[in-house]
């Protein structure tokens, strides 16, 4: 479970987050490492993106979604910061690196 609360507003030239609906209904699907922005980590399956909603929030709104949905963002094209608050969540019963979700969370 992850909690994204922007600092500012988010827009979609600010690059906003955007996510595929239904998505985290097939698990957690095969990644590997690419070079593509700051999160190195890419699914390797096909990704349906005309299914893709963009999720442009004011400062201070709060947006949930499950590790296992999948989404994205653009870079900022805007002068304007793009600063967000995140905090993931695994239960403490999950030992490290024995749960699907572990895997996609990077070490702080």
């Amino acid at each position: 479970m992850s909690v994204w609360i922007p600092l500012e507003d988010s827009t979609r030239d600010q690059g906003c987050l955007q996510v595929i609906p239904e998505s985290h209904n097939k698990g957690l699907q095969p990644f590997s490492h690419k070079e593509c922005g700051t999160c190195n980590l890419g699914i390797d399956t096909e990704i349906a993106i005309e299914d893709r909603e963009f999720l442009p929030a004011n400062a201070g709104d709060t947006v949930s979604f499950s590790a296992f949905l999948q989404h994205a963002s653009y870079g900022n094209i805007t002068e304007k910061r793009r600063r967000a608050f995140i905090v993931s969540y695994q239960e403490a019963t999950v030992g490290k690196g024995n749960d699907a979700q572990y895997k996609v969370l990077r070490p702080a």
